[in-house]
């Protein structure tokens, strides 16, 4: 038996218990935080209304060097460097040729990655 605790005003899976049935009692008893029954995957699920449901896909896309349809706010990772974001469209500039790999992070959506060559 297990159990998945959460964040409440997130509905952000934080870890889950699993144990035999007498002591998940008391566990459940002692919790602070909200739970539900069950193990929920935190990197593809979430708890809304009391429920583990699937996070939605990441509604952002790249045309060119550009990002559009980006979730406000969000974090956008290029390579390892991190930019905050309140925009629905950025336009990349990169100073060296290559390829990078963006990321664009925005809660409850999954992650977006592209890899957009300069």
């Amino acid at each position: 038996m297990s159990i998945t605790v959460y964040e409440k005003e997130t509905g952000k899976i934080k870890y889950f218990v699993e144990s035999d049935p007498v002591n998940l009692k008391v566990t459940k008893e002692n919790l602070d935080e909200p739970w539900i029954e069950g193990t929920w995957d935190w990197d593809t699920h979430y708890v809304k209304h009391g429920k583990a449901v699937k996070r939605p896909k990441n509604p952002c896309y790249a045309d060119g060097q550009t990002l559009l349809n980006v979730p406000v706010p969000s974090v956008v990772w290029v390579n390892d460097t991190k930019y905050e974001c309140d925009e629905n469209t950025i336009d990349l500039e990169f100073d060296q040729p290559g390829t990078y790999v963006i990321r664009v992070q925005s809660w409850p959506y999954l992650d977006a990655e592209f890899e957009i060559e300069n």
